[in-house]
């Protein structure tokens, strides 16, 4: 497993290398301190100042600022020493050479001029890091609108997104229908009711590890819910539609205790922590749009969903959820003060020994 875990790491390395290269900054949300807004236009104007004079067009201002972004992160993990892997220099400068409009490969004199332009571009995005604080970092969050041949990857867990908020919808219809209804009093708006929660733990009987780690937690929270039996489906449909967060502990997602058809039908549905194996899946069926338990809970009007793409082992899964649940309704703190549940999912994947291969596989 251990082995397993630092292939998958690797393998979402590459995909990022190989795919995005110095072009991360594409995939990232925009800086959300004013002064961090001000350093990195700054730097896309020096960057751009740099440049032009090689370029006998107008050069594109909003693609250096899309690069600098990417390169900034970069210094920002290299310096904070969350990644051993150096600046990729014949990456930034193919971007460059991009930028000017030379083609590739490039010869020694461009080369050459280049690589003066790309030190100066890493001295600068290193020097900011060395200075920035913990906020100067935080990005907008970053919603993912993935197909059928790429819902199955991780990409939350990739090292450009795995220190920010992320999360997924099906569709860019949907997104706009989901934007509308933050004009309404919601949960998506306002936040959830930390007494509004309901729980269903190890329905069928076979998780005794979990089931003794959260009765005691949930009993500190006085939260209602079932624990050791299966529920019918009546109590689920009215707890679902009754709370704001409903957090199910079992196998799968629990789909085989409240049909598809039930689920769709619903008029509410609360916030759902489906901490069971591959309770995320979707699956195809030729050219035809993925279907699965999440999909059916969105239709049902859930504000959010927190699954796992596959199956992972039951005590590394639990304590995500642990550190999950205590990340994000802490009840020491206001609304204002407490992370996001996206947010609390990112900080609670380090809590996994697995961190890639049980991590990776909780998305939202």
């Amino acid at each position: 497993r251990c082995e397993l875990d630092t292939q998958l790491g690797n393998l979402l390395l590459d995909t990022q290398n190989k795919i995005f290269k110095s072009w991360t900054g594409l995939l990232m949300g925009s800086f959300i301190m004013e002064d961090s807004i001000k350093d990195i236009n700054n730097i896309t104007q020096i960057t751009t100042d740099l440049i032009q004079p090689l370029c006998d067009n107008e050069i594109d201002v909003e693609l250096v600022r899309i690069l600098i972004s990417g390169i900034m992160n970069q210094s920002i993990m290299l310096f904070t020493e969350e990644n051993d892997n150096k600046m990729d220099y014949f990456n930034l400068i193919s971007a460059l050479a991009f930028l000017v409009g030379w083609s590739l490969p490039v010869d020694s004199q461009q080369e050459s001029q280049l690589g003066l332009i790309a030190k100066r571009i890493r001295n600068m995005c290193m020097e900011l890091a060395s200075i920035w604080t913990h906020n100067d970092w935080q990005r907008q969050h970053v919603i993912l609108i993935l197909d059928q041949n790429t819902h199955a990857f991780p990409w939350e867990s990739t090292p450009i997104l795995c220190r920010q908020s992320v999360s997924r919808v099906p569709s860019l219809y949907y997104l706009s229908i989901k934007l509308k209804d933050l004009d309404q009093p919601s949960v998506l708006r306002d936040g959830v009711d930390r007494e509004k929660v309901y729980y269903v733990l190890n329905p069928d009987q076979d998780l005794p590890h979990t089931q003794q780690r959260f009765t005691s937690l949930f009993d500190t929270k006085k939260w209602k819910g079932i624990v050791g039996k299966r529920p019918n489906p009546q109590e689920l449909i009215e707890a679902y539609q009754t709370n704001d967060v409903v957090i199910y502990l079992g196998h799968g997602s629990g789909e085989k205790y409240l049909s598809r058809a039930q689920i769709r039908s619903l008029s509410s549905c609360g916030v759902m922590l489906l901490m069971g194996c591959s309770s995320g899946k979707l699956s195809s069926i030729g050219d035809l749009d993925p279907k699965g338990a999440p999909l059916n809970l969105l239709l049902a009007d859930s504000p959010n969903i927190i699954c796992a793409l596959w199956d992972v082992t039951d005590r590394d899964l639990d304590k995500l959820t642990e550190n999950l649940i205590k990340e994000w309704m802490d009840q020491d703190s206001t609304y204002n003060q407490r992370p996001s549940l996206c947010e609390a999912l990112t900080r609670s994947r380090r809590a996994c020994k697995l961190n890639h291969l049980t991590g990776s596989a909780i998305i939202s």
